[in-house]
């Protein structure tokens, strides 16, 4: 059995609408220039039952906190946020 991968840039909107889900999934459209900001394209979307996504979101968790046990990330405890002038602030 073969498997197809995809690989994602980003996430763009996700959306609930009534019992389904759609989480557009984003790739860059072409590497930007120095300075200037990528752009993406939504190139497909991910649509699933809100049973689907819920599970989903908590086999995310678990993998997160596997990832944090073994030192392969941490938390924050500040954030970043985005400032009105565009560069970050952060966020007790």
């Amino acid at each position: 059995m073969s498997v197809n991968q995809v690989f994602v840039d980003s996430l763009g909107a996700i959306v609930g609408q009534g019992p389904m889900v759609r989480i557009d999934l984003n790739q860059i459209t072409a590497l930007p220039k120095d300075g200037e900001k990528a752009q993406l394209e939504v190139f497909s979307r991910l649509v699933m039952n809100v049973e689907t996504f819920l599970n989903m979101h908590e086999s995310m968790n678990q993998v997160v906190a596997q990832m944090e046990s073994k030192g392969i990330i941490s938390k924050n405890e500040k954030k970043a946020l985005p400032a009105a002038n565009g560069k970050a602030s952060t966020k007790k």
